[in-house]
Order: C-alpha cells, then sequence, then structure tokens
C-alpha cells in the first residue's frame, strides 16, 4: 500500500484534563495515568490513492492521489483495516484514544 509506519515506544503518560483547566467542560475526562504498549503508527493519514487501492473508491470532495481520504467515519475507517488484513494478511487496527 506505499505506508510508511513509526514505532511508538511503550510508555505512561498524563491523560485527561485538570480541573483547574480555563474554559473545561464538566463532562472532560478527569487526568489519570494512561499507559500505552509499545505500537506502530502510520506516518501520515491515509492517502486518497490508498484508500482507492483498498476500498475502489474514493469519497473524498478535495481531490488529489497523495491528499489525505475525508468524509469518512469511524465505521469505513473500520472497514479500510478490515479489508487491509485481508489484503495484506497482517494485523492492522485503528489507534486507540491513549495510543
Amino acid at each position: 500500500m506505499g505506508m510508511k509506519f513509526l514505532y511508538i515506544p511503550a510508555g505512561t503518560f498524563t491523560m485527561g484534563s485538570p480541573d483547574t483547566e480555563k474554559g473545561r467542560q464538566q463532562f472532560a475526562e478527569k487526568q489519570h495515568t494512561a499507559k500505552v504498549k509499545a505500537f506502530w503508527l502510520a506516518e501520515t493519514e491515509v492517502t486518497q490513492a490508498q484508500w482507492k487501492k483498498v476500498m475502489n473508491t474514493n469519497p473524498s470532495h478535495f481531490k488529489g492521489k497523495d491528499r489525505p481520504v475525508e468524509k469518512v467515519n469511524w465505521h469505513d475507517a473500520h472497514e479500510f483495516v478490515r479489508q487491509l488484513n485481508d489484503i495484506s494478511k497482517m494485523l492492522f487496527q485503528l489507534p486507540s484514544e491513549a495510543e
């Protein structure tokens, strides 16, 4: 697919919003320590050319093979990953919020 990936080492970080943050909304996630395992993350957004190679469509409004694909939702992205896994025989997944 021509995708490049970056290695992200395992680690911990503070995730969420402090109670004292100016403009903090009441439903904001409270600060907590998040721990992530090492993982690989695509270096850039999925391009329209990469999307089309996997999905055989290009839903983007602003066309350009090297531009990021847009006008997709979580379900579309999940289906892209499922089909990419089938084609590549590898195991990709969408990153978690912490990742």
